[in-house]
Formats: structure tokens, C-alpha cells, sequence
């Protein structure tokens, strides 16, 4: 079984699903690029970055934590460093160790960048919708 189904559903989908119905949910790091690399699955200049690799989770956090540029990797990052600090508020410091050493400085832009594209470019604005509807719930 991939990443990305579970009996026929979005594996972050159910995850979340089931544990905000538990009282369980714990929002991670992980949790977290898991939901983002999701959203981007179907990126057509993602499977060419990937090239003969398969599109997993795994390959996808390999390329995240290496120098590639290519987009969407930077998009990916960008909107893990945004997603994370917003919801977990951890130091940037810390937020650049998990995706290959990242200073602190890559991550201020990052999160920058991140809100520039989501007000600006049609297909972040989507994909930042997408996200909040995952991350941000009505309080109840």
C-alpha cells in the first residue's frame, strides 16, 4: 500500500479524519510534508523531476533535503517551512534542520515566498486553499 491511498481514500485524509474523531490527532512535522507532498502529487514537473524513480513519499523527501531547485521542490519546501511554522512554532533554526540543514535565513524566505505565491499565482492560491482546509479546522 502507497502513501497516498487508503481503502480507496487519501491516506491524510483518513488519518486526520480518524483521529480528530478520536481526540488523538497530533499534528507533526512529518504529518505535515506528508499532507503537503499529497497535494502535489499530481504535478506533472514533479514525476519529471522525479524522473524514473517512483512518486512515494520517500524519493520525494530525499529530493526535498538535496540542493535541487527544480520546480516544485522549492514550492514543496516553501510551503512545509510555512505550514510548519504557523501551526508548531518551532525556531527556524530547527525548521531548516529537517529539510537538509536549511539556515535559518532559506527558511525566512521560504515563508516569504510561500505568501507572496499564495495571494499572486492561481494554481498556490489552490493549493494554499487545499492545505488550510487540511490544517486549519473551525474551532469547535
Amino acid at each position: 500500500m502507497n502513501i497516498y491511498t487508503y481503502p480507496g481514500l487519501p491516506l491524510p485524509q483518513v488519518n486526520t479524519q480518524i483521529a480528530k474523531a478520536n481526540g488523538t490527532y497530533v499534528l507533526t512535522p512529518k504529518g505535515i510534508l506528508k499532507i503537503i507532498v499529497y497535494e502535489f502529487k499530481d504535478d506533472p514537473e514533479l514525476a519529471e523531476v522525479l524522473g524514473s524513480r517512483e512518486n512515494n513519499y520517500n524519493n520525494i523527501v530525499l529530493l526535498l533535503k538535496s540542493q535541487n531547485r527544480t520546480r516544485p521542490l522549492p514550492q514543496i519546501r516553501f510551503a512545509y517551512f510555512y505550514w510548519v511554522k504557523t501551526l508548531l512554532n518551532p525556531t527556524l533554526k530547527a525548521i531548516g534542520k529537517t529539510l537538509g540543514m536549511r539556515d535559518h535565513s532559506t527558511v525566512i524566505h521560504g515563508i516569504r515566498t510561500y505568501r507572496n505565491l499564495s495571494q499572486v499565482d492561481k494554481q498556490h492560491k489552490q493549493i494554499h486553499a487545499n492545505l488550510s482546509k487540511h490544517f486549519l479546522t473551525p474551532k469547535s
